[in-house]
């Protein structure tokens, strides 16, 4: 018995071009040379990874002459991390909207293990909000979750949903393509495997993280703006500490320095109000613009989003 929609299913898999054939053979001919530490993430990008992503439809030289806001890939786009603006390798885009990031790594780092370069790609999309991103070297190709919260401690295994080395291209190109070519985004393919992704154990959006805490945060300023009575003195330890550790020690004038000095800009802000006591609306979300501003500084110098609340609750 003929299974027709076996036949159909294999008939329309996309095999890989020839370009893809081409890389592959020429990698294992220098191998030696390419994993020197010598060779460069520039050198990679120029002979690897940008015929690569061309292969995949994309116009990586802007070949079309679109206008800035709307080429399909900036190379070393700039995006915000804390107070630093950093800058991923390349960002795909479509309509002038990112979709995913790609960070290069010389085929010296070893993608698998290496917990920097897992770290550094998924704090680039996790400060994006972008759901997937890709971490390669051409040796390795390895696709995360983004919407896992980043640590940098994490091992470099944690948000990776898929991993794929160059020898293995060929056999799964149409895997490849059919989440990450320039077309299959635009029938939606890529955002149905996104969706596919979100929601296993570990996954946190950036959004859902601040609601569970900015209830908490708006009871803490309350209390911080109550303790303080209308004297407006914001350099008094005991304003900021837990209540069991207000009552053990009062606090020296080093500590209270030392906390007044930890996040001066919210501190302005405060004493701004008309009445530090009772802000006003507009008051209430420039304080609260602020304290998220320094939250995303903190995870941006490598604090925890967890550190970093609990820093910022101590504070206030």
């Amino acid at each position: 018995m003929i299974h027709f929609p076996k036949m159909i299913k294999a008939n329309c898999k996309m095999t890989s071009p020839q370009i893809i054939k081409d890389l592959i053979t020429r990698f294992i001919k220098t191998q030696a040379s390419y994993s020197a530490s010598s060779y460069n993430e520039a050198q990679l990008r120029q002979e690897f990874l940008n015929p690569f992503f061309e292969a995949l439809g994309w116009d990586i030289s802007n070949r079309q002459g679109y206008a800035e806001a709307y080429k399909e890939v900036i190379h070393e786009d700039a995006i915000k991390i804390g107070t630093a603006t950093k800058a991923p390798d390349y960002s795909f885009r479509v309509g002038g909207t990112r979709k995913f990031f790609v960070e290069a790594k010389k085929p010296f780092v070893n993608i698998k293990d290496d917990i920097t370069a897992s770290f550094q790609l998924r704090r680039y999309a996790w400060s994006g909000k972008l759901p997937l991103s890709i971490l390669t070297d051409f040796e390795e190709f390895a696709v995360y979750d983004c919407r896992i919260k980043p640590n940098k401690n994490d091992k470099a295994s944690v948000g990776r949903i898929l991993y794929i080395r160059y020898d293995e291209y060929e056999n799964r190109w149409d895997e490849i393509a059919s989440i990450f070519s320039k077309d299959s985004i635009l029938k939606g393919s890529f955002d149905k495997y996104a969706e596919s992704a979100k929601g296993k154990k570990g996954t946190s959006e950036v959004d859902n993280e601040f609601l569970g805490e900015i209830e908490r945060w708006r009871d803490l300023l309350a209390r911080t703006v109550e303790r303080d009575g209308g004297a407006e003195n914001w350099a008094r330890l005991e304003l900021y500490l837990d209540e069991r550790v207000a009552r053990k020690r009062q606090p020296s004038s080093r500590e209270a320095r030392q906390l007044a000095n930890e996040f001066p800009a919210i501190l302005d802000y405060i004493a701004a109000c008309n009445d530090p006591a009772a802000p006003s609306d507009d008051e209430r979300r420039a304080i609260w613009t602020q304290v998220f501003e320094e939250h995303t500084r903190l995870v941006g110098e490598g604090m925890t989003s967890k550190r970093a609340t609990r820093k910022l609750m101590g504070f206030l």
